[in-house]
Parts: C-alpha cells; sequence; structure tokens
C-alpha cells in the first residue's frame, strides 16, 4: 500500500494538483521511531486521515488516505496538512510530505492555534487572523506590502478604518494599536533594518501581548 502511495505521489506531484486539506479524523495504526541529524529521535505514527481537501478557486471535497505523521500528539481533528490530488479523480489524494507543503502548513496551523487563543481571551478572531495575514504578506513580499499599505492601508486585509503606520504618519496615540504597530514593523522589515527572524520574534511578541 505505501508502495502505492509512493508511486501516487510521483504521479500527483508531475500531473495533480497541491493545496490545503483539514483532517477531519484520524486513527493511528502504526507507530515507529527514527532519528534525525544528530541522532536525536523522534516518533512517527502512520495515521489514517478522512481529509477535507480545499483546493483554490474549486468546490472542497471529502478524502481519505493515510500517512506517515510527525509526532505522537502532534496529529489533531482540525490541523492542517498539505496534499495532492487528481482534479480528475478526487479519490486519488495523498499527503505531501515535501518542505514546502509543510512549511505552509505549519503556519497555517500556528494561525488556527494563535485564533483560537484570541477567541479564548475574548478578542476578536477576525483581526487577529487579518494581523497574521498581514505579517505572512510582509515576510512574502516587503516592498508589494509596502505599497498595498500605503493605498490601501489594513482594509486591504478586511479592516476598514485602520490607517497605516509608516514613519512620520501617525499620531503617537495610534501608535499602540497592534495593526498600527505591525504595519511600521514590515515597514522596518521592508527596508532592512530588520531580517526575518528579528520581524517574526517582535510580531510573535506583539500577537503574544
Amino acid at each position: 500500500m505505501l508502495g502505492n502511495h509512493q508511486l501516487l505521489t510521483h504521479r500527483l506531484r508531475k500531473s495533480g494538483k497541491s493545496c490545503m486539506a483539514t483532517v477531519v479524523s484520524y486513527r493511528r495504526t502504526m507507530g515507529m521511531n527514527e532519528s534525525i541529524q544528530g541522532g536525536a529521535p523522534f516518533a512517527k505514527s502512520l495515521c489514517e486521515l478522512t481529509l477535507r481537501v480545499e483546493p483554490q478557486g474549486e468546490p472542497p471535497f471529502e478524502a481519505r488516505t493515510e500517512a506517515w505523521l510527525l509526532g505522537t500528539e502532534g496529529t489533531h481533528e482540525g490541523m492542517v496538512v498539505p496534499v495532492l490530488y487528481d482534479p480528475s479523480d478526487h479519490s486519488k489524494v495523498v499527503v505531501d510530505q515535501s518542505d514546502a507543503g509543510w512549511n505552509q502548513a505549519v503556519t497555517d496551523n500556528a494561525i488556527a492555534e494563535r485564533t483560537a487563543r484570541a477567541v479564548a481571551r475574548g478578542e476578536d478572531p477576525a483581526r487577529t487572523a487579518a494581523i497574521e495575514q498581514m505579517s505572512r504578506a510582509a515576510l512574502a513580499d516587503p516592498e508589494g506590502f509596502r505599497k498595498l499599505m500605503r493605498e490601501q492601508g489594513p482594509a486591504a486585509f478586511g479592516l476598514p478604518g485602520v490607517p497605516a503606520t509608516f514613519p512620520g504618519t501617525v499620531a503617537p496615540a495610534a501608535a499602540a494599536d497592534p495593526l498600527d504597530r505591525l504595519s511600521k514593523l514590515a515597514d522596518l522589515h521592508a527596508r532592512g533594518v530588520l531580517t526575518d527572524a528579528e520581524f517574526e520574534t517582535e510580531k510573535k511578541k506583539l500577537l503574544d501581548e
């Protein structure tokens, strides 16, 4: 079965499409230990998954597959995983084990967790999600983000009426707004004052306040 998955993965990587999927349910069927570089052990479990596949610009659909997933406690219902699928046959779906796919999934899961914490604190989840979208846009295309913020401000991310913060453009009274502060951080990142790592660190401090 796993051999068939390897062949299907190879075919879908060439002729299929990629997207994110949400875990509807899962069942661990096997576990094993492996080692990463340096000899540190990590756990990997074989899971049967029911997924809600969410292609961009297409209706979502459910599919079943199996995959080796890291962590004995990390897999949970509602988490996001990257998948490859056949647009002409939705029964052909595999979890995308590439670094690029999982980097995106890790980001999406982190956003979901922070949004859940915001809801638990009584904060507006839409506002938290908007901050995350702004930060992702700033990292992906700093100059494009800077231009967008100058032209539209946070309204571009679904938050009308909140001014963008760039040096010399916002009154001190507005500086405490997380969106404004994030905008200023993004501007510093776009101008090369902050590295990617520094921007992520400062953004995390902002979201955890």
